[in-house]
């Protein structure tokens, strides 16, 4: 699912920025980024709800895939902040607060959800605890609505906090940074006064409430653990005590966080790939991705999107192109090696403007053709993108289909590839297989080839014969015979079949007039057929039942009809007055 979804995301992305460059595509890229984390929101989602039907094996691996998709989201929707989705004014703030709230939705969110169903939450053991995390997470708005649910909340305590949650500062577009830092700085002063005043102390917990709002950090080192990863506590850091912090601000204080939580691993971690992205280093991001993943997908499509939206060039511009194209390279080849996915890996090799036709014929080669279905599709493929491969792959079909007997299947790969050699060879054998059964096989492909028939002489001699047994008995058809004939493209075996042919067709149109030339043919046509009988009956030799010579009374009826012709084409060529 993820990688059919994303593929038409993908495809879609390079049609845009074909046609639209520069700033015009911004709003386009940041659009497919939001559809990107679209489509593994909708994987994760299946993920879930299939871990809920499934044996505690099988769970584990949904489970696995389930926590990969929403890591992977995660790390994605940091790099649209980061480097996609720059906005203006203090809108970064209420950016990161929404990433963290994002990752939460499922376990904080629906705890708070269950306690609200509930007629006393506030006796719930994890009520306080569950107000502490939302304050961490900036979710002032539910914080709010759990408060309202305890019975002080009409008392006074209540009242004020819930107005310093309500007049919180928040980040946005219309806010620039300096407006924001005042409203900060006023605000805390107040939550300041309000504690100091001691307007709180009715109640230890709304203390502690107030003093997280405080930007305490004695308090906040205390509530820490209660944020669960060190960048939800880096939101908290930023949200209550630098709010205007700008993004390129923030590495120092995100390696500090990572550090209060245990530090990270040396390489290949989710961590390691968040610091790199506060840091702005893309490479560094793609590389540590790339190990932690086990996966091309998320390196080959994020530095795609970046690569257009300008951040990889600016940032390396002696190479950004070539990581590109590698990324999607790698990620193809995982496809083009899967029994079913290699369809998906041709629409990214076709964007890897250096090596991605090489690719695609490497690829091509090794895939085997099991069905018509399958081989048909290759040859779409390759056909579709002028590839000389196209012509090798459908004479190898041709060949093996002729081998099975399949003579049909095996002339329409032969038209295919336009091997007149190769053509000849299978209307042979179609022309045999009649002179064996007196009866031609695939009428259907015989009569609608069209101008295909023209790929060889001996198929147009095929075709032709075919349009000459449709014919009813006439002149029509007692001409066409004879231009068969005249043309000298039938096979050699065929001429005894042709010559009794000829004994009924011109037996039946008395209207036809042979000129010489052309009774001079049949009569030659016959003396080489009544030649090579002689010859085989004196040295005893049998001829296949397809050669089978004319008997004696059918060639004494032919010569009758060809003097016949000849005599009277001899007297009408005589009689006409010269010029």
């Amino acid at each position: 699912q993820l990688v059919n979804e994303s593929s038409c995301v993908f495809l879609e992305l390079q049609n845009i920025v074909a046609e639209v460059k520069g700033e015009i595509a911004h709003p386009d890229i940041i659009r497919t980024s939001r559809s990107y984390r679209a489509t593994l929101n909708v994987c994760w989602n299946s993920c879930q709800d299939e871990m809920q039907s499934v044996g505690e094996d099988t769970w584990l691996e949904y489970s696995a895939k389930y926590e990969l998709l929403r890591n992977i989201e995660q790390i994605w929707h940091l790099c649209e902040i980061l480097f996609l989705d720059v906005q203006p004014g203090t809108a970064f703030l209420q950016q990161l607060q929404c990433w963290v709230q994002s990752r939460s939705v499922d376990t904080l969110g629906s705890r708070v959800r269950e306690l609200l169903e509930e007629d006393e939450p506030h006796k719930a053991e994890d009520y306080w605890t569950l107000v502490y995390q939302l304050i961490l997470q900036a979710d002032l708005e539910e914080t709010r609505r759990l408060l309202r649910r305890h019975p002080n909340s009409g008392r006074e305590d209540f009242v004020t906090f819930d107005e310093l949650l309500q007049s919180a500062p928040r980040g946005s577009h219309q806010t620039p940074s300096r407006e924001l830092h005042v409203w900060w700085q006023t605000w805390a002063a107040q939550c300041e006064r309000h504690f100091e005043d001691g307007e709180f102390s009715l109640l230890p917990e709304l203390e502690t409430a107030c003093k997280i709002l405080m930007g305490d950090k004695e308090t906040l080192g205390r509530v820490r653990e209660l944020c669960s990863t060190w960048y939800n506590y880096l939101v908290t850091l930023v949200t209550y005590t630098c709010p205007t912090y700008e993004p390129q601000m923030l590495a120092d204080l995100a390696e500090d966080c990572a550090s209060a939580f245990g530090g990270v691993e040396p390489s290949g971690s989710m961590d390691n790939i968040l610091l790199a992205a506060f840091r702005f280093d893309l490479p560094l991001v793609i590389r540590e991705a790339s190990q932690f993943l086990d996966s091309w997908w998320f390196s080959a499509h994020l530095s795609d999107l970046l690569f257009h939206a300008g951040q990889m060039e600016a940032s390396h511009p002696e190479y950004a192109s070539e990581l590109r194209e590698h990324l999607i390279l790698e990620y193809a080849s995982s496809l083009m090696t899967h029994h079913s996915l290699w369809q998906v890996g041709v629409g990214y090799l076709d964007h890897c403007p250096r090596r991605g036709r090489e690719y695609l014929e490497a690829f091509m080669e090794r895939i085997p053709l099991r069905t018509q279905a399958q081989a048909l599709k290759v040859v779409e493929i390759l056909e579709h993108r002028d590839m000389p491969l196209v012509k090798d792959i459908c004479q190898t079909l041709a060949v093996r289909m002729a081998k099975k007997g399949q003579l049909g299947i095996a002339l329409i790969w032969a038209m295919r590839c336009k091997n007149p050699i190769l053509t000849s060879r299978l209307a042979d054998q179609f022309l045999a297989e009649y002179s064996e059964r007196r009866e031609l096989p695939c009428l259907d492909l015989l009569e609608n080839m069209g101008e295909s028939m023209l790929f060889s002489d001996r198929l147009t001699f095929l075709a032709n014969y075919r349009e000459f047994q449709r014919k009813p008995p006439g002149q029509s058809a007692a001409r066409l015979l004879t231009d068969l004939i005249d043309s000298q493209l039938a096979p050699h075996f065929l001429r005894p079949l042709l010559l009794r042919d000829a004994i009924h067709t011109l037996s039946d149109s008395t209207e036809l007039l042979l000129d010489s030339n052309q009774t001079k043919q049949w009569l030659s046509c016959l003396e080489a057929v009544s030649e090579e009988r002689r010859t085989t009956s004196d040295t005893g030799d049998t001829m296949p039942h397809c050669q089978q010579s004319l008997t004696k009374s059918e060639e004494k009826d032919l010569r009758k009809l060809l003097s016949q012709h000849l005599a009277n084409a001899l007297i009408k060529e005589y009689s006409a007055p010269s010029s």
